[in-house]
């Protein structure tokens, strides 16, 4: 099923991707070169949270496919990320994409489950993502994707690496409590991207929602949100999806 989403973009919506789940398609107003899976947080089945970032980031030129998963499966959710990955994959090149721009981003949960994949041998076929996004994501809790964390797997340096983009709110402590800290008063997220480096930025309005227990993530054109620091030899990730 489809429907607009104004400004020429509009949404493939309730697509079945396997393992009884579904996901939308979201298209900006010309083909699309370059892809993008969004993986959102704990609550299950909640890819409804991520439809403003993925409205956003489809308006800027990229197909950006959001699945249901669920965290509390007797998995943790894996088969469901690994079948998610698998039909991006596919289902991207089919529609335009191309195949050496196809990344990876991901919420709270999603986000180590990301950064799990990027510190990983290919999980899919011979598949990598060309650049990761972790949005208030935890790397010292293990990912179901690799039962490790990605920290553990960064320190080893078991793969060669793949840009990666960090984002946290600056008033966000769930995750400061659970696995790290704040990017202004620790290194430790960068480490994440060492080898070879990467970008960490704070956002003032993004972060987890304690009422509500959903993502409350930074608004689209916001404008609020700060680099805490670049390292070296890693370049943006964005740059390979807009350009």
């Amino acid at each position: 099923m489809a429907d607009g989403v104004g400004r020429g973009l509009h949404v493939e919506r309730a697509v079945p991707y396997g393992c009884d789940k579904q996901l939308d398609i979201y298209h900006g107003s010309a083909p699309a070169s370059a892809g993008l899976l969004l993986w959102h947080g704990t609550g299950g089945d909640e890819r409804d949270v991520l439809e403003p970032l993925a409205r956003a980031t489809a308006a800027l030129g990229v197909t950006v496919f959001v699945p249901d998963w669920r965290s509390d499966a007797a998995d943790r959710g894996r088969a469901h990320l690994l079948t998610s990955l698998g039909f991006f994959v596919e289902h991207a090149v089919d529609i335009g994409a191309d195949p050496a721009r196809l990344a990876l981003a991901g919420w709270s949960r999603g986000g180590t489950e990301a950064a799990a994949v990027a510190m990983s041998p290919p999980l899919v076929a011979a598949w990598r993502p060309c650049a990761v996004a972790c949005v208030s994501g935890a790397f010292r809790e293990a990912a179901a994707m690799t039962g490790r964390p990605p920290l553990d797997d960064a320190r080893e340096a078991i793969v060669s690496p793949v840009p990666v983009w960090l984002v946290h709110g600056i008033r966000d402590t769930t995750r400061a409590r659970r696995a790290v800290t704040p990017p202004g008063r620790t290194p430790r997220p960068a480490r994440l991207a060492r080898p070879p480096g990467g970008d960490r930025h704070r956002a003032r309005r993004g972060g987890h929602d304690r009422v509500r227990s959903r993502a409350r993530p930074l608004p689209a054109g916001d404008g609020r949100s700060r680099d805490q620091g670049r390292s070296s030899n890693c370049g943006d990730p964005r740059a390979g999806l807009t350009r």
